[in-house]
């Protein structure tokens, strides 16, 4: 992780020195058609995402604004010479700019979450924990160092973020559960459904009795496996439109 610290600090020095200036603000519009690099996020987090995304994305302009005789000229004071130089050798390094690519890798699904739990007219409980499974799994696809990456995140997760109750709606979001696709099977995910259970029901007989019609809620038996709870679920489940939301995002 400190490889992408360190490269979202680069990151800043750069933006931080155009933005320094009204001159090279000006001319670094004139080169990305009067875009911005600095956008406000909905955290610091998602701020440095789109700060690294967009230079990431006006690579090009950039390499071209710092080879200008302009950027010579706008940038020939004592205070500002020998650090333009600086800059421009950062924006001109590929090295560099293969660092923003895997950081904006690592990043952009974490962005993903944020952009699907941070919606008021929406619930977004059902679905946390298979937002966060598919962040990592967005991750390992494209990042080589994933492992250090989900070591990171699983610390973040489990010791400040997870709740038993954020399992609990994932085993019992049906569009998750007949999916096919996600692990109801892991420990933590059944002992979190059974964690909320012992909380809201302190009675053990009622516990099993709960517990038992888990089981033929899970196995799609009884009027879970009819035709028109299979039908009616997509237009009745209020999770299920912010699932594809996450995903197309």
């Amino acid at each position: 992780m400190d490889n992408v610290k360190e490269t979202i600090a680069r990151g800043k020095k750069i933006t931080s020195f155009i933005y320094n200036s009204d001159k090279v603000v000006n001319l670094m519009k004139t080169y990305t058609k009067k875009r911005e690099l600095l956008r406000p996020g909905i955290t610091r987090f998602a701020t440095e995402f789109i700060s690294m995304e967009s230079l990431l994305r006006h690579s090009t302009e950039l390499k071209r604004m710092c080879t200008s005789d302009e950027w010579a000229e706008f940038n020939n004071t004592i205070k500002r010479k020998a650090e333009a130089i600086k800059v421009a050798e950062l924006i001109l390094s590929e090295k560099f700019w293969k660092k923003v690519r895997n950081v904006c890798a690592i990043m952009e699904p974490l962005v993903k979450v944020l952009k699907t739990i941070d919606q008021d007219n929406k619930p977004t409980l059902p679905i946390i924990y298979e937002a966060m499974d598919r962040a990592k799994m967005a991750i390992q696809k494209s990042v080589k160092s994933w492992k250090t990456i989900w070591e990171v995140i699983d610390n973040r997760w489990y010791n400040q973020l997870h709740r038993d109750l954020h399992a609990a709606t994932y085993f019992l979001n049906p569009i998750l559960q007949y999916s096919g696709t996600c692990e109801f099977n892991l420990d933590e995910v059944r002992k979190g459904l059974k964690n909320v259970i012992a909380k809201l029901e302190p009675n053990l007989d009622a516990q099993v009795d709960s517990i038992n019609e888990i089981k033929i809620f899970a196995d799609k038996k009884g009027g879970f496996g009819s035709a028109i709870v299979a039908k009616a679920l997509p237009k009745s489940l209020p999770g299920f439109n912010l699932i594809h939301t996450y995903i197309n995002i």
